[in-house]
């Protein structure tokens, strides 16, 4: 997809799969305690097996577009499992002070109201 923003691996499996175990082990000690009970544990030793390590490609349905917006290009994509939408959109200064000004003159009508009541 030419001039869209991807991301390509960093690690490599096995080095990912080095980086999550280091990563669970809080989790796994954490769920040591939880079982142990008590105020205060004192663990000396764990052992963790991992079976069955395999490494899996998912690929989902995306949706990527682009559009051209005051001369700037705004990229975008949509998971479609998800519906999540990343990218950038344009924003108006005169669409978001009217937005603020519209707020602070309710909050303006409302004190006003609550005041005389």
């Amino acid at each position: 997809m030419s001039g869209f923003r991807s991301e390509t691996y960093q690690i490599d499996p096995q080095q990912g799969l080095q980086l999550a175990k280091q990563q669970t082990i809080d989790e796994i000690h954490s769920a040591i305690r939880s079982d142990i009970g008590g105020d205060e544990q004192q663990i000396d030793d764990t052992n963790t097996d991992y079976e069955n390590n395999a490494i899996k490609y998912l690929m989902l349905p995306v949706w990527v577009s682009a559009y051209k917006y005051n001369a700037k290009i705004y990229q975008f994509t949509v998971n479609a499992s998800t519906g999540e939408v990343i990218g950038e959109r344009p924003l108006s200064a005169w669409k978001i002070t009217l937005a603020v000004l519209f707020g602070l003159i309710v909050l303006a009508i409302a004190f006003l109201y609550l005041q005389n009541h």
